[in-house]
């Protein structure tokens, strides 16, 4: 049997992302959105979600790129000049690698994160972490302690087979999960036996796709994918943030390439049986 969880990555991050997200899961084969929820429009992406039904989603746990959901005072080693994170991953990795980064003052943000979500009526129903920063030690165990906290019982870690494009990639995210995945198998949280998409991340089109679903082995794969419609540019926001990694990215390219009608046909000709994370319990 091939189960596949498709999740929408980056929900919140432009209203335009949201957009395609939710687009892709009315249309196409999206089941799961992951949610950034420390944005300063985040009343507006709740707005959306709400709009468009959805009542679960799991959270983008983030250190980088936007807002704390606790105050600036709570959490001063995670900042940067103007109480935000800051702009890029590398940099808040080399301040945890440095020890600048206090691990309690983690705990609390992560916590809140997940709860904002589920003040705002959502059940999360798994985590994961923007840049998979959750992956790196002396983080990874306060993910778990954020799960337990928040009642989450799911957490995606990134494996991707063998034969995977941009292998450097793939190889570095597999190790980092090595010592994770064996904490999990031997507890109470659910992953899924593998992710696929990883690799493709921003340039998942209809061809790729194709070529994942063709070899998709047997168990329960995580899809992450990144949908979105922002006519074909990032939006002037994101690049006043400083988002140089999502310059690259084909957000429409992606959306397209998921509710596409030979992406579904196959879906259906493998029987591929397409599940959300929370079916995972």
């Amino acid at each position: 049997m091939r189960r596949l969880v498709v999740c929408a990555d980056d929900v919140g991050l432009d209203p335009g992302i949201t957009a395609g997200a939710l687009e892709a899961r009315r249309d196409g084969i999206v089941t799961d959105l992951s949610m950034h929820v420390a944005r300063d429009d985040w009343g507006r992406t709740v707005t959306l979600l709400r709009e468009a039904g959805v009542t679960e989603v799991g959270v983008h746990l983030t250190l980088c790129e936007g807002r704390p959901v606790l105050d600036a005072h709570e959490v001063p080693s995670l900042l940067v000049e103007g109480g935000r994170f800051p702009r890029s991953g590398r940099r808040i990795l080399a301040r945890h690698l440095t020890g600048r980064v206090r691990a309690s003052e983690v705990r609390k943000e992560w916590l809140a994160q997940v709860r904002r979500a589920q003040s705002a009526g959502f059940r999360v129903t798994h985590l994961d972490g923007h840049k998979h920063l959750h992956l790196l030690p002396g983080l990874f165990g306060i993910a778990l302690d954020t799960m337990q906290g928040g009642g989450v019982p799911a957490m995606r870690l990134p494996r991707e087979p063998r034969g995977s494009e941009r292998s450097l990639v793939r190889g570095l995210l597999g190790a980092l999960s090595i010592v994770p995945g064996g904490k999990l198998r031997r507890g109470t949280v659910v992953t899924t036996d593998r992710a696929a998409g990883i690799a493709e991340a921003g340039a998942l089109s209809e061809a790729r796709l194709l070529g994942i679903l063709e070899q998709l082995p047997a168990g329960t794969t995580e899809l992450v994918c990144h949908p979105g419609r922002t006519g074909g540019t990032l939006p002037d926001r994101l690049v006043n943030e400083g988002l140089a990694w999502a310059r690259d990215y084909r957000w429409d390219v992606e959306r397209e390439a998921l509710q596409s009608e030979r992406v579904r046909a196959l879906v259906a000709d493998r029987g591929i049986e397409l599940v959300s994370w929370s079916a995972l319990r």
